[in-house]
């Protein structure tokens, strides 16, 4: 079985908005979240869907789900005190009511709306072959590293730098026994699930992606997603 899980569970404080959460905004006509969900509805090989979510924003959540028609959203679980807490929220959920043997998750952004039909594609296949899959596109400037003194102290070659996307693919049963390790250990600091995994042993793989698979972050970023959603229903992508 081929599950999507997508976290939602922040409240987006970069975007400077109190009303809402950023995964709530409305961007042509429908929140950020459901044209997030979408990508994984529509695709064929996805069979369910997890969603966590803000826990007072569940309701709501759920509300747009049957708005929208969606009919893959299997679960809808409330977020944790960290992004690595919810993540496992909802990959317990998932565990916990189909098992982990030979099923495969795919973890992305709630606000992540433009996954394309070819990558969630190309994920599952690389999950099967390698056990894992991160996707990833080429930084569009140089990299620097600093110190706490704010020197610069490295600059890698560009070629070498990547920037990590979404959606990352694991086999259920090797990401579920991270988590489990991480919280026997109670450590809860990573940012992705990449990073969880390789701690604990696992080798990654990734696929290519370009810019245009945006996690939306700030305001500026809301402008980006309507023009590329433009260029797109105009066929200019």
């Amino acid at each position: 079985m081929n599950i999507a899980l997508l976290f939602a569970g922040g409240r987006g404080d970069r975007m400077y908005t109190s009303k809402k959460p950023k995964q709530f905004i409305k961007v042509d006509g429908k929140p950020i979240i459901i044209h997030s969900i979408e990508n994984f509805e529509k695709h064929s090989q996805i069979d369910k869907i997890c969603v966590v979510c803000i826990d007072s924003w569940i309701d709501k959540c759920r509300e747009y789900i049957y708005q929208f028609g969606l009919k893959k959203v299997e679960w809808i679980v409330p977020g944790g005190a960290t992004g690595q807490q919810s993540i496992y929220n909802g990959l317990k959920a998932v565990s916990d009511n189909v098992g982990e043997k030979n099923n495969i998750v795919l973890i992305s952004d709630g606000v992540r709306p433009i996954v394309s039909d070819n990558i969630i594609t190309q994920c599952l296949e690389c999950v099967k072959k390698y056990g894992s899959c991160v996707t990833v596109c080429p930084v569009p400037e140089t990299i620097v590293i600093i110190n706490v003194q704010d020197e610069i102290i490295d600059i890698p070659k560009r070629n070498d730098c990547y920037l990590s996307k979404a959606p990352q693919g694991f086999w259920l049963s090797e990401i579920m026994d991270a988590h489990r390790i991480a919280n026997k250990e109670n450590r809860f600091d990573c940012t992705n699930s990449a990073e969880l995994i390789r701690r604990y042993g696992h080798s990654l793989h990734v696929i290519y992606d370009n810019e245009e698979n945006i996690k939306v972050t700030n305001p500026i970023d809301i402008a980006i997603m309507k023009y590329i959603l433009e260029r797109k229903s105009t066929n200019e992508f």
